[in-house]
């Protein structure tokens, strides 16, 4: 039986060791701000309408393969638009969905006008979800990636027609591309390498190969560079450093060259919702990142419908990869998958988690996910949602019974959610239905997944990032000030421990050494870069979309302790806990050094 926990008290317990968000979702880009606004709808079905020269749509069937454009026109069509466009491209889309009797579409509105976006949207990626009754699964999937601040893309669902609709028509999940404008957003900056990495010949596992050079990895298949002209310089280094550096090498220099936080954030998904299509089990469908403000590498997640119970393998036919994703064990969970013939795992993540404290921030991490957006209390009721907004669309259309994929038609969609009950490994693709692997998942998780050590009881309390008419520091001016606060029964050694602005960036300004922060109290630090003052740090928060970061010293390899994200405060509002140390955030009224009201 399912252990039952208080939604509430499980958030809270999981805030005394670990941190639930990283990058805050960039609600300021304009862009992103549109595109949310107009097209990335997630509670109503868009309805995009092709017309096209019949010849064309003919020829791009009989060609998936091939990455080639036909022209068409575009009309779109929701709640808060009713647009038509002419001269868009239409082709194919994906790997081996691209054979599916329903496969999915890409629709870029630059192909043949330059430049041109609808909504700050350039490309709509229109997967099948061809394997998935449900429907449902890449939504979620993303969705839980962003809730734990792994930047991910946005999803919505489209009712799709091609000309007159006898050959398509049905219902799609429209993918947030992930472009220049993705990683501006998220990371600051788009002028980083930005490599696609898929398994097709060969597995993108990050292994070495001879001789090693740009042009190695440039001619594998799996490697595709999308943003400065083919450059395989900084993908060549970064496999050199992950295999031919000396164990004391890594280990002194990975945080240097990777967001270990953000990295172990996607890889704790990856566990919770049994994802074996990324880098740690498959080696394929995800992209890197190179952020120039930091110089470390980013993981962004993509194509996640294999997860939640999806399962082409029956067991036990490679290794012990196609087991149950539900019971899947903590310890040796991504080995052995066909990413790496099934020997070993990428051997990113091998070194990675050989070091006991990024190890055990993974087990935090994972505990975390399962208790949060994951967990029954709350995904099942944006499962219901889902349910309740799709069955008018699904599997119907051109696409349903013998024309579609696995047989699948409306009824199908509607047992998905709930059957199989229990693990059906001839059900295949979908072993489990959606809610029983959630429940089943959580339950092992909760009882046999192991329990890190906690991290230090001093958290973020509270924040003022326009502070016009409150405190003043030691030189009588009103600057921004952030709160500590240590909510546990001992004195803590706040020693080498790093604050920073930037999720990123695992250490900007160090706390000063013998700064110990007694059992209850409160420390207050100033915010204005006058960082050769005492308790001063040397950085400004901002008014609108920003984190502050608390990171563990050296010596713990500067594991993330705790964050605040916040969004538009106003003058003199504070940001704070409403139960110090451990409570969720809310704007209140300041009050430094005290009991938050």
């Amino acid at each position: 039986m399912l252990v039952k926990i208080p939604l509430r008290f499980a958030l809270l317990l999981f805030s005394a060791t670990a941190v639930a968000a990283q990058y805050p979702q960039p609600w300021t880009d304009q862009s992103y701000h549109q595109a949310g606004e107009f097209i990335f709808r997630g509670d109503e079905v868009m309805t995009v309408n092709v017309t096209m020269d019949p010849f064309d749509l003919q020829w791009l069937l009989e060609n998936r393969g091939l990455e080639e454009y036909r022209k068409c026109d575009v009309q779109l069509i929701n709640s808060r638009i009713h647009e038509s466009y002419k001269n868009v491209g239409i082709r194919p889309r994906g790997n081996t969905a691209r054979q599916a009797l329903k496969n999915p579409w890409k629709l870029d509105f630059a192909e043949f006008v330059p430049g041109r976006k609808v909504h700050g949207v350039q490309k709509l990626n229109l997967g099948s979800e061809a394997s998935d009754p449900s429907q449902s699964r890449s939504t979620m999937a993303y969705h839980l990636f962003r809730s734990m601040g792994v930047p991910a893309s946005r999803t919505h669902y489209v009712w799709l027609t091609i000309n007159d609709g006898a050959v398509v028509q049905g219902l799609y999940t429209s993918i947030e591309q992930v472009d220049d404008d993705l990683v501006d957003a998220w990371f600051g900056n788009n002028d980083g390498v930005l490599y696609k990495c898929r398994h097709i010949t060969e597995a993108a596992n990050l292994t070495w190969k001879a001789p090693g050079t740009a042009a190695t990895y440039k001619e594998m298949d799996g490697y595709e560079e999308k943003l400065q002209q083919g450059d395989f310089k900084p993908l060549a280094k970064f496999i050199a450093f992950i295999n031919q550096t000396s164990a004391l090498d890594f280990n002194a220099a990975i945080d240097s060259h990777l967001n270990i936080d953000g990295f172990l954030r996607a890889l704790a998904v990856d566990m919770v919702i049994g994802q074996w299509d990324g880098l740690w089990l498959g080696a394929n469908n995800y992209y890197l990142y190179q952020n120039t403000r930091t110089g470390r590498w980013e993981y962004l997640p993509w194509d996640l419908d294999q997860s939640f119970g999806m399962d082409y393998w029956r067991y036990p036919i490679i290794g012990n990869y196609g087991t149950d994703f539900a019971e899947r064990a903590f310890k040796d969970w991504g080995k052995n998958g066909y990413g790496m013939n099934g020997v070993g795992q990428p051997p990113l993540i091998e070194r990675l988690l050989s070091i006991p404290e990024y190890e055990q921030q993974l087990q935090r991490y994972v505990q975390l996910a399962a208790a949060s957006e994951f967990h029954p209390s709350r995904s099942n009721a944006k499962l219901d949602r889902l349910k309740k907004m799709l069955a008018p669309y699904a599997f119907r259309g051109a696409f349903a019974a013998t024309a579609m994929d696995y047989g699948y038609t409306p009824l199908s969609f509607e047992q998905a959610f709930d059957r199989p009950a229990t693990y059906q490994s001839s059900h295949v693709p979908t072993t489990w239905g959606v809610k029983p692997f959630i429940a089943k998942r959580t339950q092992v998780i909760q009882r046999t997944y192991p329990r890190p050590p906690a991290t230090p009881t001093v958290r973020i309390n509270e924040l003022v990032a326009k502070n016009r008419r409150g405190i003043v520091n030691e030189n009588g001016k009103h600057e921004d000030w952030l709160e500590l606060h240590n909510f546990g029964a001992a004195d803590v050694d706040l020693s080498g421990m790093y604050l920073s602005d930037y999720a990123g960036d695992r250490g900007s300004w160090n706390i000063p050494t013998g700064t110990i922060l007694a059992a209850g109290e409160y420390l207050l630090i100033w915010c204005d870069k006058q960082n050769q003052l005492s308790l001063h740090a040397d950085f400004k928060l901002a008014a609108e979309s920003e984190g502050v970061y608390l990171w563990q010293n050296k010596a713990h390899r500067h594991t993330l302790i705790d964050s605040a994200l916040y969004q538009n405060l106003s003058d003199d509002q504070a940001w704070a806990r409403d139960i110090d140390g451990v409570g969720n955030f809310r704007v209140a009224a300041p009050t430094p050094l005290a009991k938050n009201q």
